[in-house]
């Protein structure tokens, strides 16, 4: 998952000159809260109903309250609840070809202690400052992703995973930080390639396509992918019958 906002300079404390096109968010209906607003904001970003967006300044405390609490959770247990089913409704082969595919940052991976210092995505995102935080291994497992990804491998299940936020030269400290937090057993991790990281990020990019096609070819069955954008970490068809599970992430968009 890449982190590439359309950057806008939303800043708290005095405006400054913009970097690109400020995105601007749909107004408020006539006498609706602020919390009903966000809410509404919330639901159609994570739909894909809205596109290269920022998070409204004025929802940065309904985020924090979303990330923070209980809901989130209940939303990810929920989420993981319908995964499951679909897992034990397939047969596993004995020839390890049988496949999920997660993401790892705000799949698997919690970066929230990084977002509630900017601002819970409000703020102007630095892939620089970000890679800094990455290096530090300090990224916390998602609970309900963690079961479920135990219920898979216990299942036999092969597991994949995908990174287009982490590069090549981060795989140790990633792949560390990963069975730090309890995760074992996967069969790749995939990380994008060596760029550019000191500007601001603020491009579209391809999706794992490249990836799933590397799994097809060496004869994988992708039977489900998690992730938690549709554009990054989606292949529009990984595979025919495959599942796409979309885990909640109100923070920020990979548009």
């Amino acid at each position: 998952m890449v982190v590439s906002i359309i950057l806008c300079s939303l800043l708290f404390s005095a405006m400054s000159s913009l970097n690109s096109q400020c995105f601007e968010p749909p107004p408020r209906l006539p006498g609706q809260k602020i919390e009903e607003y966000c809410e509404s904001f919330q639901i159609n970003a994570e739909a894909g109903n809205i596109r290269e967006w920022t998070l409204p300044i004025e929802c940065v405390g309904f985020v924090r309250r979303y990330t923070t609490g209980p809901r989130y959770l209940q939303d990810l247990s929920f989420m993981a609840d319908q995964a499951t089913k679909h897992a034990q409704s397939i047969k596993v082969r004995d020839d390890g070809r049988d496949s999920w595919v997660f993401d790892v940052d705000e799949t698997l991976l919690s970066n929230v202690a990084y977002f509630a210092k900017h601002n819970y995505g409000a703020s102007k995102f630095n892939q620089t400052d970000f890679s800094i935080w990455i290096e530090k291994g300090k990224a916390t497992a998602i609970v309900p992703m963690r079961t479920l990804y135990h219920k898979l491998i216990k299942a036999k299940w092969t597991v994949y995973l995908m990174s287009q936020q982490r590069n090549e030269s981060q795989r140790a400290i990633t792949e560390k930080n990963l069975r730090d937090v309890g995760y074992r057993r996967w069969k790749k991790l995939f990380l994008s390639a060596p760029r550019r990281l000191n500007v601001v990020e603020d491009i579209n990019t391809a999706g794992n396509s490249k990836w799933y096609g590397e799994i097809k070819s060496s004869g994988g069955r992708i039977q489900a992918t998690v992730g938690d954008n549709w554009d990054t970490d989606f292949d529009p068809n990984p595979f025919p019958g495959s599942m796409a599970f979309k885990s909640p992430n109100a923070m920020y968009n990979m548009a």
